[in-house]
């Protein structure tokens, strides 16, 4: 199966599972679902794109920064955590995209945990191990490693 028809039916699947959510992050595209699909599909097809908040589709839907991505009626970037746990949720269910989620969870796991760090002064850590916050928030779904990348209410982008 090509990488075009496995995307058209992840598409597929959010746009009928998550439609509210899905129309929200189009209208960050001003509606062009051509423009949000390419979004997808240059990140799956390019693994140095994986780690870069500014490539990957994914790290931006959670960012609240200049990587993620602006709402059409503020202009400011707005996190959109559900609909990215609503990516992953799916995504898992592919084994074509365990390289991808595991990287992408991997990156947003070290982002957070210096900019944790950094909010409670404690600068990088210097043995190599997960600070306690991050600890406390991984599960396990399927063999892969998630991580809670929803610190509090307003960083879900509701």
């Amino acid at each position: 199966m090509r990488m075009n028809s496995v995307i058209d039916d992840l598409w597929e699947t959010l746009m009928q599972t998550c439609p509210l959510l899905m129309k929200e992050w189009l209208s960050c595209f001003h509606g062009q679902h051509d423009e949000a699909r390419t979004d997808i599909t240059s990140t799956l097809s390019n693994s140095d794109a994986w780690k870069d908040p500014r490539g990957n589709f994914l790290l931006r839907l959670v960012s609240d920064n200049k990587t993620g991505y602006r709402s059409s009626s503020s202009g400011r970037c707005k996190p959109r955590v559900q609909l990215a746990l609503a990516f992953v949720r799916h995504m898992s269910k592919d084994s074509r995209f365990a390289n991808f989620i595991r990287t992408t969870l991997s990156a947003r796991g070290r982002q957070e945990e210096e900019s944790f760090d950094r909010a409670v002064g404690n600068g990088p850590q210097q043995n190599g191990s997960s600070s306690d916050h991050v600890k406390n928030h991984q599960s396990d779904l399927q063999g892969i490693r998630l991580m809670n990348i929803c610190i509090s209410d307003d960083r879900r982008g509701m």
